[in-house]
């Protein structure tokens, strides 16, 4: 073996020896100084230096063979001073020789340091540019060529190495403003919780007695009144009613998923639909209604979230009925992929395609409160709650022409045996 593959062999033995080092350390300094602590001696070089790109400019962060007095001046460079700074710019190696000889004053630092050559190593994690490795010798024959590949490799492995360091602590860094965003986050929810509870209790007891004091005026007054009078009054009573209502309902919007999944578990769809059907009795005999249950699938979610969604499509579809017509109300289900799309389908008024979109959003209505009573609300809890599972919901229909409403919430947990083609009639009253 010849003295130039004696030393490309030792060289390779020595990368090979520091790979572990490239991995083990999390601080550029530390790892660097590690790393050389391994080569000395065996790169050629007797000053080492290393530049990482920190605001726009070239940081100092290794200075190997440097006494720490003699930095002084050089901590800090930009991407037009000397070799590092070209190095840098062009992402290419540059080189310098006879460095005592010279006359440019970019090398005024090395030529004091007694340097006479110079190669500058950009490091780059694919087309980004993290910093510059260098090597400065003293020796007038310069490098050799395996001395060169060695540092050539090396700048490579060690903008490896760096480029991990520098992106787990760029990880850490979002991750800690992440856990404080969300630490606030949480604060203003529990603070938002708060007032909306106090809000709402204490605009309702006002409200209430809006209604209840005009309501016995109207009662205990009914010589001293006029028909202005009274008119006023009904008016007074059902706007206290409508506001109530509206603190009522945003309340129950604010709520809609204030339990999170905690509360999830296997849920039958045909049980949560019985509850939701169970609270809507009245209204479904007022009506005349007709039900139409197919079985419906088992799925992971929190109860009441379930519940919520039917009775809310359930009652639109019951109270947006066209006039003459019974209520026909067809809940059934589907399974796409392993995920149950639930539907309610209706033969009512129907809803035009350009507004498709817009019911679901907070007191979007496209009805009067004299023509439908409502407030707007009860499709954006559905909404709130089904995005809180990261599912999704919408309508199909056309004007005059019923509507059907899907939504999906995950996957299903029976496999789908429970669907089937049998089909219910539910009646009340």
């Amino acid at each position: 073996m010849n003295p130039v593959e004696k030393q490309t062999s030792e060289h390779a033995a020595l990368l090979a020896g520091i790979a572990a080092d490239l991995a083990r350390f999390d601080e550029p300094g530390i790892l660097l100084e590690t790393v050389f602590r391994h080569l000395r001696g065996k790169t050629g070089a007797d000053f080492r230096f290393c530049y990482l790109v920190e605001s726009g400019k070239l940081h100092l962060v290794y200075a190997g063979g440097l006494a720490d007095d003699s930095r002084h001046g050089i901590e800090w460079l930009g991407f037009q001073d000397g070799f590092h700074g070209r190095a840098a710019q062009e992402a290419s190696r540059i080189s310098s020789a006879q460095i005592q000889n010279s006359a440019d004053p970019s090398l005024a630092f090395l030529k004091s340091i007694g340097a006479d050559s110079l190669c500058c190593y950009p490091l780059r994690a694919g087309k980004k540019v993290l910093g510059v490795l260098s090597f400065a010798t003293a020796k007038p024959a310069g490098f050799s060529a395996a001395e060169l590949q060695l540092h050539s490799v090396l700048a490579g492995e060690i903008a490896l190495a760096l480029d991990r360091i520098l992106l787990m602590a760029e990880l850490a860094r979002t991750n800690e403003a992440l856990e404080a965003a969300r630490t606030n986050l949480r604060r203003a929810n529990a603070d938002l919780e708060q007032f909306t509870f106090s809000a709402s209790h204490d605009l309702r007891e006002p409200l209430r007695h809006l209604a209840i004091y005009s309501d016995l005026l109207n009662a205990r007054l009914p010589c001293g009144l006029n028909d202005d009078c009274h008119e006023y009054l009904a008016v007074i009573a059902a706007s206290a009613r409508r506001i109530e209502l509206l603190v009522r309902d945003l309340l129950a919007y604010s709520s809609a998923t204030a339990d999170g999944t905690g509360s999830a578990r296997p849920v039958s769809g045909n049980e949560a639909l019985a509850e939701a059907l169970a609270s809507l009795g009245g209204l479904i005999h007022e009506c005349n209604a007709s039900i139409h249950i197919t079985d419906l699938p088992s799925i992971y979610v929190s109860p009441p979230h379930l519940v919520q969604i039917f009775a809310q499509l359930v009652e639109n579809a019951v109270k947006y009925h066209r006039s003459g017509a019974a209520p026909e109300v067809h809940v059934f289900a589907r399974v796409n992929d392993g995920v149950p799309v639930f539907c309610v389908s209706d033969n009512g008024i129907g809803i035009a395609p350009e507004y498709s979109n817009r019911i679901f959003g907070l007191f979007k209505r496209l009805h009067t409160s004299e023509e439908y009573e409502g407030t707007g609300i009860g499709l954006a809890i559905c909404q709130k709650i089904v995005e809180h599972y990261r599912g999704q919901i919408w309508v199909e229909s056309r004007a005059g022409e019923g509507a059907t409403f899907c939504f999906t919430l995950g996957k299903q947990i029976d496999g789908g045996k429970s669907v089937s083609a049998s089909a219910r009639l539910y009646r009340r009253g």
